[in-house]
């Protein structure tokens, strides 16, 4: 992930117009891989937005996500649920859960320190 991140990050035309990275870093050591290629790169981070969300809505949503991995579409069986259980409503093909939401994997999203984004606070204004 932080190879793609960086290509695109190092890219003069996303550079210029600015970027968003969206759930990501997710982690602490993920927040510390960004900051050295912002570093070695000399990119600046400007804002940091922070959502500070209850753990057990994160693992509530987590929960009852599907996904149709072709197009994208992401389903929730409690505020987005499929017309048909487990089908997608465009293709009807069957929809998964991934493997990071499936219930023994989701006990690895629980936080052990600050969160990442803290970290890449030394320059930019946590929003």
């Amino acid at each position: 992930m932080l190879r793609i991140i960086t290509e695109a990050l190092t890219n003069e035309k996303v550079n210029a117009s600015g970027w968003i990275l969206d759930g990501y870093p997710r982690n602490v050591s993920q927040a510390e891989a960004l900051q050295g290629v912002l570093e070695r790169h000399r990119l600046p981070l400007d804002r940091v937005l922070y959502i500070d969300v209850p753990q057990e809505e994160i693992l509530n949503r987590l929960g009852g996500r599907m996904v149709h991995l072709a197009s994208g579409r992401v389903y929730n069986l409690s505020f987005n649920p499929p017309k048909k259980p487990g089908i997608d409503d465009v293709t009807g093909e069957p929809l998964i859960v991934r493997e990071d939401d499936k219930p023994v994997r989701r006990h690895a999203h629980t936080p052990t320190g600050p969160p990442p984004a803290r970290l890449l606070t030394r320059e930019a204004a946590v929003v």
